[in-house]
């Protein structure tokens, strides 16, 4: 997506908001004019980008400005932004899945006469989640229309607060994002639980997001850098959580597979083990990057 260079550190808080909130909308519109035609996942992916970074925003206002949930319309939007975005994640993973994690595996470990029966099994589920999905986002084009009004309609001018310099707030945003950065580097990678290392993967994503909507405002070299930073290990969570659904979907394939031969379920797991040892070797890669991070200290001023 676009970097965020239509306000500076003077502009009131409510229109940077509005600012971040239209170019999440025009980044998720012009990406969905692509879906139907089903040919690039890359589509689908910038449209959840575009999705996450919305609801982001919203998440922060609510933080910032706590009057606003008592706006009928933004609660509203907020949830369908949160529905929209789930609804869309199960095709996603299907797209990285027949895309780019199987058939790289596939790539690596060589011949094998299941391999692409495989391949075909997961094309044709994948094809029926996509159709899916398509239908879905043409029965909800009109959110955006309505979102843009809800948006023009005088933004949060009602909140006071809201028309003081979006620096005093970003501030705030990115010293806390960091403060808490600290909380979640005490303990390495290969220490944590699934469940934890899930909930580290949505907080750097969240934080990612935050300090990607603010950063142009700072001349500070250590901003560009943690910006930087943050995406590298937002990447590689990201290629970990690609072997957690790569594993879940080839359970799944061989399932529905009426198949009694051996070599098929044998063949299942070469591919979840190799992506294993892959994703294994990552966790060092996530840590120094962290301890890279959590090194740079006082990125914006008090």
């Amino acid at each position: 997506m676009n970097v965020y260079t239509d306000f500076n550190q003077k502009t009131p808080a409510n229109i940077a908001f509005k600012e971040i909130m239209l170019e999440c909308i025009h980044h998720i519109e012009k990406n969905a004019k692509h879906i139907s035609d089903g040919q690039d996942p890359e589509f689908l992916h910038q449209m959840r980008v575009g999705l996450r970074k919305l609801y982001v925003s919203m998440q922060l206002l609510a933080k910032l400005f706590p009057d606003i949930l008592n706006d009928n319309k933004f609660v509203h939007f907020k949830q369908e932004i949160w529905h929209y975005e789930s609804t869309l994640g199960k095709a996603r993973d299907w797209d990285v899945f027949t895309n780019s994690t199987l058939p790289q595996t596939i790539l690596h470990l060589g011949t094998n006469k299941h391999y692409k029966n495989i391949q075909k099994q997961a094309t044709t589920l994948g094809l029926s989640i996509h159709e899916h999905i398509t239908k879905f986002i043409t029965a909800k084009h009109h959110l955006w229309s309505g979102l843009k009004t809800w948006l023009s309609n005088d933004f949060i001018s009602d909140i006071t607060l809201a028309k003081k310099p979006i620096i005093k707030f970003s501030n705030t945003l990115l010293q806390h994002k960091q403060k808490m950065m600290l909380k979640h580097a005490k303990l390495p990678l290969q220490q944590m639980s699934l469940e934890e290392q899930h909930k580290l993967r949505i907080f750097i994503k969240k934080c990612h997001y935050t300090f990607s909507f603010f950063a142009h405002l700072y001349n500070e070299k250590n901003v560009k850098i943690y910006l930087k930073t943050l995406k590298k290990l937002q990447d590689i969570l990201g290629d970990m959580h690609d072997y957690t659904v790569m594993r879940e979907l080839c359970n799944k394939i061989l399932k529905q597979n009426i198949t009694t031969d051996i070599g098929y379920a044998v063949a299942i797991g070469e591919i979840i083990g190799y992506k294993g040892c892959k994703t294994r070797q990552m966790q060092d890669k996530f840590d120094k990057n962290l301890h890279k991070l959590c090194k740079l200290k006082d990125i914006v001023n008090s």
